[in-house]
Order: structure tokens, then C-alpha cells, then sequence
């Protein structure tokens, strides 16, 4: 499959050990929010871009199009909002 794949463990736990065969894996604060912004970004994006496709149709996702899968998999979603200050 062409699937783009994210990975965020706050807690640096077992889907961080990911990382010593895959990329897009990440645990550090930093590093996660630059994960989400880049993928909202792209995903934006990627929505423009569709609607802008000759074979656009209203209702019709990605697949319709042929364009791969993207997946963002946020282990402990609590604990990475824990690590932020009021700031972030």
C-alpha cells in the first residue's frame, strides 16, 4: 500500500520503538507539534487539491481519486495534552 503513516507516543512508550524501523514516529513535544500542524496543513491542502480534480465528485473521498491513505495514530492523546503549557 501507498498509506502515508504519522505515529505520536507522548509517553515514548511501545509504538515509539516504531521508529527503529519506520519513520514518521514521534514522541517529543516538538516534534508532535510539528507532526500535526504538517499533517493539517497537508490535509488542507490535499482537500483543495481534490476539489480542484477533473473526476471530482461531492461525496467521494481520497480512494475515489486514487490518491493514497493518510493515517495519524496519537497514542495517549491525554498525555501529550499534559506535557503542554497554557501557552501551546
Amino acid at each position: 500500500t501507498n498509506a502515508v503513516l504519522y505515529i505520536l507516543d507522548p509517553k515514548n512508550g511501545d509504538l515509539a520503538d516504531l521508529g527503529t524501523v519506520m519513520g514518521n514516529v514521534y514522541h517529543t513535544k516538538e516534534e508532535m507539534i510539528d507532526c500535526v500542524n504538517a499533517v493539517y496543513e497537508g490535509m488542507v491542502q490535499r482537500s483543495e487539491e481534490m476539489k480542484r480534480h477533473p473526476n471530482y465528485k461531492t461525496g467521494e473521498n481520497y480512494a475515489y481519486l486514487g490518491l493514497p491513505p493518510c493515517f495519524l495514530i496519537f497514542d495517549e492523546y491525554v498525555a501529550f495534552f499534559e506535557m503542554l503549557g497554557t501557552k501551546e
